[in-house]
């Protein structure tokens, strides 16, 4: 699960969709809505942007755990804390508050032993 995150997130065009997603819990956005953002931000046709999104970034962000894509109808489903909660299941960041539902998760700093 962990190369599949990192994956997912290798591509600029994935982690630029992710960054365009509604963060409130339960929204949906339709491809064809953010095939056309992304199409007017990278000057690339909407049909060729479309296609990129079906077939490569919406799947790979989909099988790592980052969103919900419905294909036939188009939906996209994202919520506030699902990049958090796949990156604390792969051990990727610590949240140092007293609680799971914290919103300010802190990166994992990792004590350096010296010999």
């Amino acid at each position: 699960m962990t190369d599949d995150v990192f994956r997912a997130l290798s591509h600029p065009l994935r982690r630029e969709i992710l960054s365009l997603l509604n963060p409130r819990d339960g929204e949906t956005i339709e491809r064809e809505t953010l095939s056309e953002v992304l199409s007017t931000l990278y000057d690339i046709s909407e049909e060729r942007t479309a296609t990129a999104l079906d077939h490569h970034h919406l799947p790979k962000l989909e099988s790592a755990g980052f969103l919900e894509y419905d294909m036939r109808s188009g939906v996209i489903r994202y919520d506030t804390n699902r990049l958090v909660t796949v990156l604390r299941e792969n051990d990727l960041i610590e949240c140092k508050t007293c609680c799971d539902q914290c919103e300010t998760p802190e990166i994992r700093q990792k004590e350096l032993s010296s010999t």
